[in-house]
């Protein structure tokens, strides 16, 4: 990793990886990656539309379930996530 000074906000510091620390990621991350890659090439139109269909639902609960505590936090005079 390295760390520089915000050029726009001295207060700030920017973190990035380095290539060495991009390639321990990916020598970590790069298996499951080709092998998801591959899963996802074996799968069928069928499949692919019932997960997406899946993740949609997901992520109209997450939504909800976010408006949900939202309007609880609000009505309690809380904020959200502390």
């Amino acid at each position: 990793m390295r760390r520089t000074q915000s050029p726009g906000d001295r207060r700030k510091v920017q973190v990035e990886l380095t290539a060495e620390g991009r390639r321990l990621v990916w020598d970590v991350y790069g298996p499951m990656v080709r092998d998801g890659q591959t899963l996802l090439e074996e799968l069928g139109v069928d499949e692919i539309t019932a997960m997406a269909g899946l993740v949609n639902k997901l992520s109209q609960l997450t939504e909800e379930h976010i408006r949900r505590v939202s309007t609880r936090d609000a009505e309690r005079g809380e904020r959200v996530g502390g």
